[in-house]
């Protein structure tokens, strides 16, 4: 499964995770929260799906609007 396979819905539960989180976008793969993040995520939904295609859907998303704004 890619980022691409990812459903409306299946988006909404990831925004939902990455509002929960304190870390930016450009911060969290440097970050643990990243590895809570997918962990989350995983559980949420019940996917299989690589890290890396997780966080390209992150990056879709707040190119799309999707992503609440955080302070720096």
């Amino acid at each position: 499964m890619t980022h691409l396979d990812l459903n409306d819905a299946h988006l909404g539960i990831l925004a939902d995770v990455y509002a929960g989180k304190s870390a930016t976008l450009d911060d969290l793969p440097y970050k643990d929260e990243f590895e809570q993040l997918y962990g989350e995520f995983l559980a949420r939904t019940g996917l299989i799906i690589e890290r890396r295609y997780v966080w390209k859907a992150l990056c879709n998303c707040r190119k799309a609007g999707r992503l609440a704004r955080k302070a720096r």
